[in-house]
């Protein structure tokens, strides 16, 4: 069962990025939320991610990463 609050609070994210002082930070929140009708992502008496979890994660992320990288090497080095 979902609770409906889960669907739109940021707390969690704001949170961890609250956490990360400064340090990159990269939310998958939105992008798992619209998987909601996805049973196959998360283990059912868990609740960790299942390898289509970890794949949606995966893809999600990469994208940025690579942005992060590339600009990280064309960044003029002090």
């Amino acid at each position: 069962e979902v609770i409906p609050e889960m669907l739109s609070s940021t707390v969690l994210d704001e949170s961890i990025r609250d956490a990360a002082e400064g340090l990159p930070f990269f939310a998958a929140t939105d992008v798992f939320r619209r998987e909601l009708d996805n049973p196959d992502l998360f283990f059912k008496y868990d609740l960790h991610m299942a390898a289509p979890g970890h794949a949606l994660f995966s893809r999600t992320i990469a994208p940025w990463v690579a942005d992060y990288v590339r600009k990280a090497l064309l960044k003029p080095r002090e």
